[in-house]
């Protein structure tokens, strides 16, 4: 049995790949690279897990506000969508906002 993608993506697998490297891919021959940088604590109620995600990587490119093509070791390939959200000297941050049902147990 296969593994949906929400049960891949939880609060739990990303804690466990923060500090790590993301690739997104832009266009068939480039992609850049985003570091899971922090993430806020997951709220949860009896049905519902919300959580966000920062992203950090280079300042240029600059990504839009969209979804784009995700690939990491841990979770294989996946679609995410991604706001800007600052600018350093230092690079560019990206938010990822997950508001998802949670399974009923038993």
């Amino acid at each position: 049995m296969t593994k949906d993608i929400a049960d891949i993506l939880s609060y739990e697998a990303f804690r466990a790949a923060a500090g790590t490297d993301f690739e997104v891919k832009l266009v068939p021959d480039a992609s850049v690279t985003l570091r899971l940088a922090a993430m806020s604590e997951a709220r949860r109620t009896e049905q519902q897990e919300m959580f966000a995600l920062l992203l950090r990587g280079p300042i240029q490119p600059a990504l839009d506000q969209r979804t784009y093509r995700f690939s990491h070791p841990a979770f294989g390939e996946f679609d995410m969508f991604i706001v800007p959200t600052a600018q350093d000297a230092e690079g560019r941050s990206y938010e990822a906002v997950f508001n998802r049902l949670r399974q009923r147990q038993g």
